[in-house]
């Protein structure tokens, strides 16, 4: 399992974080594996900077976005949401998503 730290517009970032986009399409430069983390960091490409705000997601399925003409390297990625809980000293996945 690996992390991937990636840019998310804030468009985006909100239908994701509102349970409405349960996908990412991506170029496949990072070599995406079910059951990776997506760390998906709010990004306001007009001032080329981080809001501040993250979502986890852990991928689910990688399948190639066969579209005709759409770049060859372009992924679909059907992501969930991963939700955290601070227990002590340290945050634990929560399976249950409260």
């Amino acid at each position: 399992m690996q992390w991937h730290d990636l840019k998310i517009w804030p468009k985006y970032f909100k239908s994701f974080k509102e349970g409405n986009k349960p996908y990412e399409i991506r170029r496949d430069d990072r070599s995406f594996k079910q059951g990776d983390i997506l760390v998906l960091r709010e990004w306001k490409p007009a001032d080329r900077e981080y809001t501040g705000k993250l979502e986890l997601a852990r991928v689910l399925q990688v399948d190639p976005l066969d579209i005709p003409d759409c770049p060859p390297d372009l992924c679909y990625l059907a992501v969930e949401r991963v939700y955290l809980v601070t227990t002590g000293d340290k945050q634990e996945e929560d399976p249950h998503g409260s």
